[in-house]
């Protein structure tokens, strides 16, 4: 018979459900941070070489009131 770790403790429903939940909810919060990072990266990155123009909001607005 396989004899557990003394210091495990029995885990009841609800503690595993609630660190289910906060395991979920870092991992949702770390693929968002991490993912975020890199677009910014890649962004700031093509725009220091030149693939994208300046971010000029007004531009934006007026191109598409055009479209319209």
């Amino acid at each position: 018979m396989k004899r557990r770790s003394p210091l495990s403790l029995p885990e009841v429903g609800y503690s595993i459900r609630f660190g289910n939940v906060v395991k979920r909810l870092f991992r949702a919060g770390w693929v968002l941070a991490a993912n975020g990072c890199i677009a910014w990266l890649t962004v700031a990155r093509l725009r220091s070489v030149g693939w994208f123009p300046a971010l000029d909001f007004q531009l934006w607005m007026e191109e598409a009131a055009d479209e319209q």
